[in-house]
């Protein structure tokens, strides 16, 4: 659905995007992500027309940037970082206002402007000033403004910026419904969050591709193993002695390892190879219960966005 392909672009003798290249596939969620000044915001300005490109090519739903930018941008919603709000009109005037801009049928206007309202939760504010608004109200109407023609892509620049905890998970819910028939790329520094609902991950460091894939794949490739912490009843200095035996070793080579135990607690961390957990780990409770240790607890580490990014991002 979008393809970028040796973007570039320079304010005067600093060079921001350096030959970027990606592609975004349709009806996918997909963070893009990268440190300040890494090019995340120029990016997305160039994609919905509002920034020129010194070189390179963007398409988006088959559509060149270069041939026809008018087309390309009602394929677009696009929810700036500080989106572009006119204080003295009110919530429902603004919606009005943009899209008269779009040129769309009055009667198709005034659905879809009650519809944007009650998916963003500001439909009994829509006689407000935008002025009277808060940080979060605000952002709510610049997603509204850029969801009002049904766009089929939505570019979003730090969209849950100003939302309060309840709105967040609001905001997650409704990404969730819009996934199924649109493309979406979303800008955001809170790592934990995306998480929560992307399924592709672009990340940038300094104009130019450092990570790109599957949130899976991704999360695979920075982890080569991981860490159990298993609580037993009764029995941990047997379970320990045989784990450790030459036999049980040589069933399991090279991908068993035990980080600590305190028998008295009955605690032991076990670290497994990310690839072929399941065996290993089934293989250690099978002996635990033949064993009668008691097995009363099991929880483990798993990594994060947030690990990928600091691995790609390091250096």
């Amino acid at each position: 659905m979008i393809v970028v392909s040796e973007l570039s672009k320079a304010y005067g003798n600093r060079q921001v995007l350096s030959g970027l290249s990606f592609r975004v596939e349709a009806n996918s969620v997909t963070a893009f992500l990268g440190a300040n000044g890494a090019g995340k915001t120029t990016t997305l300005d160039i994609l919905s027309a509002c920034l020129g490109k010194d070189s390179g090519s963007v398409m988006i739903g088959g559509i060149d940037l270069d041939d026809d930018p008018y087309s390309l941008t009602r394929k677009i919603g696009y929810l700036p970082e500080h989106p572009l709000l006119y204080g003295e009109l009110n919530v429902e005037e603004a919606l009005t206002f943009i899209g008269g801009i779009r040129k769309l049928p009055s009667k198709q206007l005034k659905n879809r402007i009650s519809y944007v309202l009650s998916l963003v939760s500001l439909e009994t504010e829509k006689r407000r000033l935008i002025k009277t608004l808060s940080k979060g109200m605000k952002q709510r109407l610049g997603f509204a403004q850029a969801l009002l023609h049904e766009p089929p892509v939505l570019i979003l620049d730090e969209p849950m910026d100003g939302l309060d905890p309840a709105q967040i998970v609001e905001f997650k819910q409704i990404i969730g419904q819009l996934a199924h028939d649109r493309t979406i790329l979303v800008s955001s520094h809170n790592l934990a969050l995306v998480e929560g609902f992307c399924n592709h991950v672009i990340i940038l460091k300094e104009g130019r591709v450092s990570a790109d894939g599957k949130l899976h794949d991704l999360l695979a490739e920075v982890s080569s193993s991981r860490t159990y912490q298993l609580k037993f009843e009764r029995n941990l200095d047997l379970l320990l002695k045989e784990i450790n035996s030459k036999k049980f070793l040589e069933s399991r080579p090279g991908i068993f390892r035990v980080q600590s135990s305190q028998v008295s607690s009955g605690s032991l961390e076990v670290e497994l190879p990310a690839n072929g957990f399941e065996l290993s780990l089934d293989r250690l409770i099978e002996t635990a219960v033949k064993l009668d240790c008691g097995l009363r607890q099991l929880k483990w580490e798993q990594s994060t966005l947030e690990d990928v990014y600091f691995d790609v991002t390091k250096g």
